[in-house]
């Protein structure tokens, strides 16, 4: 039997509701400042909820000209955007064999696109069907624009798996470097905000209401009545250990592995405690790692009622009365959905190699029912050698990621 390749991940990139690089990213973070605000890039008049957490000072024709621009949904040139600075991190160009490079994109729907489109061909039938429609509505879109835009000639794959799909993305990545399908793979997620996303999430009856969008991502705290939609992408470049340290590559983390289940629960929108719960721990198990290594955990934490009791009662079926740190960033970038998670892992790699921990904002009223320790409204220090990565989709997905952070 083949033995396991080491993965690292050597390059990141962001595009966020509360910065447009890595550095911006985590300044925010780090600092407490929500990017949910008034929702200003679309008419809110009939929609129940007017906030959301927008990409803010966003230029697509900083990264491709102007016909690409109008050829993709905004969400793959968010991804394109993040991409660009995740392979310059890496250090990795054209030269580094274009056939042994992969992309893997989580994106579930070009939704802008989709419903400009619907709405164009309701006023004016075919004619109203532009000839980049086929191409910008498909998830495939995305995928194949940032492979085409990093030189990865080896596969590149949409995968759909709701608010997890960073997350998923992440660990298929990782199965095509044991594979020894590829030395480099390219994995990331992407979205973006249009009023039908804030219609959507409030049908559901998944969207806050609180009347102050500063104060209205509340994870954990008994307070909580939702979430805000958000969008943005995130980047990682994966590589083999022994590739990445012949090329002289930085090295953020090594990813030890992760595990993919399904929720069998009572609605769309649940995914119970004991399915997320054996995912994690699947995970651990995975990885060669004990939950009481595990140092710092990424929440999923959506700040819906059930979704967060949920995810704490998973938490303490693993640990037990342990109380590892579990920040949950969605407090300030709002729920990006099929962006979430890369955002999300991204946090967490950023928090065990700066020793730091964001906060989870708004926390102020304790739920007797979520005893999670979720660093509370200020930065903590914390050395974190093994970190987790927790999402939790629509539909049941659940996926959970291991990593260790490497010996200097």
């Amino acid at each position: 039997m083949t033995s396991r390749r080491r993965v690292v991940v050597t390059g990141l990139g962001v595009v966020s509701p509360v910065g447009n690089s890595v550095g911006d990213f985590w300044r925010a973070l780090t600092s407490g400042r929500t990017g949910v605000g008034r929702a200003t890039g679309f008419d809110t008049t009939s929609l129940p909820t007017a906030i959301a957490a927008e990409i803010k000072d966003f230029d697509p024709c900083g990264v491709v000209d102007r016909r690409t621009a109008r050829a993709l949904d905004p969400a793959a040139l968010y991804l394109l955007a993040a991409g660009s600075e995740a392979v310059r991190t890496a250090r990795l160009d054209g030269s580094y064999g274009s056939e042994r490079k992969a992309v893997v994109v989580g994106f579930d729907l070009a939704q802008v696109t989709a419903a400009r489109v619907a709405a164009s061909y309701q006023r004016q039938g075919h004619l109203g069907v532009d000839s980049f429609t086929l191409y910008q509505t498909g998830p495939y879109s995305a995928s194949a624009a940032l492979a085409r835009s990093v030189g990865a000639t080896g596969s590149h794959d949409a995968i759909s798996a709701a608010c997890a799909s960073g997350a998923v993305a992440v660990l298929r990545a990782w199965q095509l470097l044991q594979l020894d399908a590829a030395d480099v793979a390219i994995a990331g997620c992407c979205w973006a905000l249009d009023a039908l996303t804030l219609a959507s999430c409030a049908a559901a009856r998944v969207a806050s209401r609180n009347p102050d969008p500063a104060r209205a991502m509340r994870p954990f705290d008994r307070l909580r009545d939702g979430f805000v939609p958000g969008e943005g992408a995130a980047v990682l470049v994966l590589e083999d250990l022994e590739h990445a340290v012949q090329r002289g590559a930085p090295i953020e983390a090594e990813l030890l592995g992760g595990r993919q289940n399904t929720s069998l629960g009572a609605s769309f929108t649940e995914n119970d405690a004991a399915s997320a719960a054996a995912c994690l721990r699947g995970a651990l198990e995975a990885s060669g790692v004990t939950p009481d290594d595990v140092d710092l955990v990424s929440a999923h934490a959506t700040s819906t009622q059930r979704g967060d009791r949920q995810e704490a009662e998973a938490l303490r079926l693993v640990f037990g009365e342990r109380r590892v740190p579990a920040f949950a960033a969605k407090s300030m970038l709002g729920h990006c959905l099929s962006a979430a998670a890369g955002l999300e892992t991204i946090a967490l790699l950023l928090a065990m190699r700066e020793g730091v921990v964001p906060p989870t904002v708004n926390h102020e009223h304790p739920d007797p029912q979520c005893p999670v320790d979720c660093v509370p409204n200020e930065s903590r220090a914390v050395d974190a050698s093994v970190g987790v990565k927790n999402a939790f989709g629509f539909g049941g997905v659940n996926c959970c990621l291991v990593f260790r952070r490497l010996a200097a």
